[in-house]
């Protein structure tokens, strides 16, 4: 599912400190390795981002969806059966913390605001977060790209994550990111994947 982050996080959720710690660097190769590790510090935590399917620390998202099923004549109740609402990637319980706008093609890469309650709801609660749309937001497909098979994108942005501060972070995930650290500053001439086992894979996001 398409998505970018349009407002990165302003911290990571281990510290320089930590990291020099847990990887047991002597105070005289500190100065020398620091920017190194901070580069892996953020790589570490883009990695298990990925692999959780969630945002740790905050961040806005904006995600592309195409709906999960035609909607031809479906201009009544809330679009898509049980089961098929439209979840946002990389949110988790307590992680979606708001929708600050949703979108809906009415012309190919033109998008129009949808307005909350009217046109849609938002599920902070679900794993993964989602939203539900109404009638009044399909209603504004623009009959130019209803062509057979074609099914309309909704645009999403949206602020997901723990919170701002490290300490937001469940301990596990923080542990996961520090031991990632390592893995990469040990095979820094070797490269390669870091493992998945070492994910806390409690905090998956299992969908999407």
């Amino acid at each position: 599912m398409p998505y970018i982050v349009t407002v990165q996080p302003t911290i990571e959720p281990v510290s320089l400190e930590q990291a020099r710690i847990h990887l047991r660097i002597e105070d005289a190769a500190y100065d020398d390795d620091s920017a190194y590790v901070s580069d892996l510090i953020t790589a570490a935590r883009a990695w298990c981002e990925q692999g959780l399917r969630r945002a740790l620390i905050t961040q806005t998202l904006q995600a592309t969806i195409q709906l999960p099923e035609p909607v031809q004549g479906r201009l009544s109740g809330v679009v898509g059966r049980v089961g098929w609402p439209i979840e946002l990637p990389m949110t988790a319980a307590g992680t979606l913390q708001a929708v600050s706008l949703a979108e809906i093609e009415t012309q190919i890469a033109t998008f129009a605001s949808l307005t909350v309650t009217d046109d849609y709801l938002v599920d902070t609660n679900s794993e993964p977060g989602r939203i539900w749309l109404a009638a009044a937001a399909i209603a504004m497909w623009s009959v130019s790209l209803n062509y057979p098979g074609s099914v309309p994108r909704v645009r999403v942005t949206y602020t997901a994550g723990y919170g701002a501060t490290a300490a937001n972070v469940p301990y596990p995930i923080r542990q996961a990111i520090l031991r990632a650290v390592g893995h990469l500053y040990e095979n820094r001439e070797a490269g390669g994947a870091i493992p998945d086992s070492l994910l806390p894979t409690q905090y998956k996001v299992w969908r999407l």
